[in-house]
């Protein structure tokens, strides 16, 4: 379904993964997802807050995604706190990534595209 863009059944395929003991996580990441890609971006912080809240290797891109479901919202402020705390516990590419987020996040606010980067 994702591939073809129905992100509507994809969110209802991965709503009846989610009742699975031990796939929850994952399934509310893809939900995260696809609410996010079609614009829903309420569902979107909704489902990737859930998913964020739980171990598993889906925590800290659903965390990315709630940061982005609140910048697209229009929550700057929200998005880059969140940017910065993750920026603290990641590494490599994913620390880049969550830089330019804060850069991205700052240019709304009209400060220093650094600032709330310590290092």
């Amino acid at each position: 379904e994702e591939a073809s863009g129905d992100w509507q059944s994809a969110r209802a395929i991965y709503g009846r993964l989610e009742k699975l003991k031990g796939y929850e996580a994952f399934a509310e990441y893809r939900m995260a997802y696809d609410a996010f890609q079609s614009n829903d971006t309420a569902a979107a912080q909704t489902y990737a807050q859930k998913a964020a809240s739980k171990s598993g290797p889906q925590k800290f891109d659903a965390m990315f995604l709630y940061a982005d479901a609140l910048f697209k919202g229009g929550d700057f402020k929200r998005a880059k706190d969140v940017d910065v705390g993750l920026r603290g516990r990641v590494s490599g590419d994913r620390k880049a990534t969550a830089t330019k987020k804060i850069a991205l996040c700052n240019a709304k606010h009209r400060l220093f595209e650094r600032d709330g980067v310590t290092d």
